[in-house]
């Protein structure tokens, strides 16, 4: 059986490493020389284009950021037509579950849908985290309003029932800091934010506070930046009577936005 292990990043290189360890396995990845050399590394075979995946191929591993990209390696760049019938495709990234249960039934492939991280509950998880977010930083800006420094209130609300995740280390760690480095992209969380609604909708659930925190992420701008950094800088183009309050907060100068 030979594997053939699809997305190198920062999640799927480690894991292709202790694969490789075990089996048969061919490499690709967008980035072409991070691919390369970590075949090189692994002592593996890097493979230039999808085009070329070898016969004996029978089991894929994809560890790639969303639905689209999922879509697209298998059906846009043809993966899942060159697979053989019986050959099984394990998706470990977090892709949306109808679009991996549409994929499933395509061509007599195995499709499991498997997500490193937990899935629906991980999707659930990070929609309640992404409102803990949006819902301190409304709290930190009406505390600066009346003279409450933004580290005297997160203090206070980590040693009250108003604590979360958000306060206790997003905001101390990387927002009042003003390096707002906690490493989940944008994007990314507005993809698990789109699954937790996509999944509450199937269910017939209404979420009208964790839907506003959604619809604020995604009218903010997005590209290639932290999500603290959008998630706090948002929150002042939401609310321009607190902007200076708020840049008081950051150790760089704050931009004044106008509301869209």
């Amino acid at each position: 059986m030979t594997t053939l292990f699809v997305g190198l990043g920062r999640m799927g290189a480690p894991m292709a490493r202790r694969h490789t360890a075990r089996h048969e396995t061919v490499l690709f990845d967008i980035d072409h020389a991070a691919a390369s050399g970590l075949a090189d590394e692994l002592g593996s075979r890097a493979l230039p284009s999808l085009a070329e995946v070898p016969d004996e191929v029978n089991t894929v591993v994809l560890m790639l950021p969303d639905s689209g990209v999922v879509e697209s390696v298998l059906l846009t760049d043809g993966l899942l037509a060159r697979l053989p019938t019986g050959s099984l495709v394990i998706d470990m990234g977090s892709s949306e579950p109808a679009n991996t249960r549409r994929l499933a039934e395509a061509r007599g492939v195995g499709y499991v849908d498997a997500p490193v991280s937990g899935g629906v509950a991980k999707a659930l998880n990070n929609l309640l985290s992404a409102t803990n977010l949006a819902a301190a930083g409304e709290v930190l800006t009406v505390a600066k309003t009346f003279g409450i420094e933004a580290d005297v209130m997160v203090d206070v609300l980590n040693a009250s029932t108003g604590r979360s995740q958000a306060t206790e280390v997003k905001y101390p760690r990387h927002v009042l800091t003003g390096s707002y480095d906690s490493g989940f992209a944008m994007d990314l969380m507005i993809k698990d934010l789109g699954i937790a609604r996509s999944l509450a909708r199937e269910q017939g659930a209404n979420t009208p506070v964790t839907g506003a925190a959604f619809d604020t992420a995604v009218r903010a701008p997005k590209k290639d930046v932290d999500r603290l950094r959008l998630n706090y800088s948002y929150l002042r183009r939401g609310a321009p009577h607190n902007r200076a309050c708020l840049a008081a907060y950051a150790s760089r100068p704050c931009t004044v936005h106008t509301t869209q």
